[in-house]
């Protein structure tokens, strides 16, 4: 299947979820198949079009749904500057910054810490950790974020060790979040860990999970700037993941809508009971 991307498209459109006002900043070529739906969901001021071909990436997925990259081309992306999503955030409270390369994330992350008192999450990948002086960059980056969220197997990447306790003790956890997958998530800030377990049991097969990182971002974000606790922020992120991977891309959740975690969690446990549902209150 060809899905569209990327890791921006796939956050603020979960970011909708929770939150009305929600940007995307954003560079594609005039190749993009999905230009159309990219300015239907959004405004086009911010999304910079390029005669560089966009980025593409070839991924396989195994049978526990494991991704391997077999192929990461990175083409109108690095036409993205540091100004220009500093410049966009200005009427926002909150601002995630998807992967990108670690030196372009430090300049972005200092431009936004020069706009004033902004909220920044921050998600990364591990080809990003692939040199020790980008992982040593990213390192640093924890404690000049908000959030820095990362999956099990990135933070042992990061922290070149083979487990989560190990990388706990490895890397500064000031802020840090470790999702889980379907377990939930971890949450340290300033050496003390909470787990958040996921919701369980949504019911339905997973279809597919491309993007279901950069889902739970951003409705971990789009909670976050309703005023929900961290604990309850993670808890929307998974529920959010979770029903975006029983479709394709994000069709599951392109139209839903929650004014609380309260009401998300209400909708998954009716999900959970397997009865005909109309998404009528939602929409």
């Amino acid at each position: 299947m060809v899905q569209p991307g990327g890791a921006a498209f796939y956050a603020a459109m979960a970011a909708r979820v929770f939150c009305d006002k929600v940007g995307i900043v954003t560079a594609v070529g005039k190749d993009f198949d999905y230009l159309d739906l990219l300015r239907k969901e959004f405004t086009s001021k911010n999304i910079v079009i390029t005669d560089a071909k966009s980025s593409r990436f070839e991924i396989h997925y195994d049978d526990k749904w494991v991704s391997h990259y077999r192929v990461s081309s990175f083409g109108a992306a690095r036409y993205l500057r540091a100004a220009r999503i500093a410049a966009a955030s200005s009427d926002y409270s909150h601002v995630h910054l998807a992967p990108m390369p670690p030196h372009k994330v430090r300049k972005a992350v200092d431009a936004l810490r020069q706009k004033g008192n902004i909220t920044i999450s921050l998600n990364s990948w591990e080809g990003y950790m692939s040199s020790d002086e980008d992982r040593k960059l990213l390192r640093r980056l924890m404690s000049d974020v908000d959030f820095f969220i990362i999956n099990e197997r990135e933070v042992t990447r990061l922290a070149e060790v083979d487990s989560i306790p190990a990388a706990l003790r490895v890397v500064d956890t000031n802020h840090l979040v470790v999702t889980l997958g379907e377990f939930g998530a971890i949450y340290v800030r300033d050496g003390k860990l909470d787990m958040t377990p996921a919701q369980a049991g949504i019911g339905g097969r997973i279809v597919d999970t491309t993007g279901a990182g950069d889902s739970w971002c951003g409705a971990f974000v789009g909670a976050l700037s309703r005023g929900e606790s961290v604990a309850s922020s993670i808890l929307a992120a998974s529920i959010v993941s979770a029903i975006k991977c029983r479709g394709w891309n994000f069709e599951k959740i392109r139209s839903l809508r929650f004014s609380s975690v309260e009401e998300i969690v209400d909708f998954a446990v009716r999900l959970r009971e397997g009865g005909q549902l109309t998404l009528k209150k939602y929409l």
